[in-house]
């Protein structure tokens, strides 16, 4: 009885791993889609450009609605990392259910202070998830923005999903899905839409 429960627990820690990081401050706002702009400068709270840029419910699959919206805490702006510095970000998750058996749709969008290209998706993702565990097994790159990667991720037997970041200018989007209804498909047409 108690595995038949594992699969919600763990999406449900995946979708707060952001949160837990202290990346993330609650606070509620409209929906909407926009395509973004080539580079976003940051401003002291997540800027509508970002909000424009989250998925709205329109956007979700049949059957899933929106359970957070919110503001990502700031990161530094004087940081002097060798990669790639957090400047601010905006995050939403959706479910289609409440149950073991729902399936998650987690979306980050996130402002660094480098450019999106092949060589800062991976510092920008390890920035993101950095306390995630499991496997990355790459896939096929969508070819989404001026830069993209794609991802399965598996942890033990019953944690399954994907990841896929891509980047526009100094915006990054980062998509994780968890769950029975996860596909490759369903990942990559999100992306496209969150793109314009």
């Amino acid at each position: 009885m108690k595995q038949k429960y594992l699969p919600l627990l763990f999406m449900v820690l995946c979708g707060m791993l952001v949160l837990a990081a202290g990346c993330i401050s609650p606070v509620q706002n409209g929906n909407h889609t926009a395509t973004p702009t080539a580079t976003v400068t940051p401003v002291a709270s997540a800027s509508d450009a970002l909000k424009d840029l989250a998925l709205s419910p329109q956007d979700l699959p049949p059957g899933y609605s929106l359970v957070y919206r919110g503001e990502m805490r700031p990161g530094d702006p004087n940081c002097t990392a060798p990669s790639v510095c957090f400047l601010q970000g905006y995050f939403i998750s959706a479910s289609n259910g409440t149950d073991n058996t729902s399936t998650v749709i987690n979306q980050a969008i996130v402002i660094y202070n480098a450019d999106a290209t092949p060589a800062t998706l991976g510092p920008v993702l390890a920035d993101q998830l950095r306390d995630l565990s499991g496997n990355l097994t790459p896939l096929p790159d969508p070819g989404i923005g001026d830069a993209s990667a794609f991802y399965r991720y598996t942890r033990g037997e019953n944690a399954e999903g994907y990841i896929l970041i891509f980047g526009k200018g100094n915006v990054y989007e980062i998509f994780m899905i968890w769950g029975p209804d996860a596909s490759e498909n369903m990942v990559v047409d999100l992306a496209k839409k969150a793109l314009g």
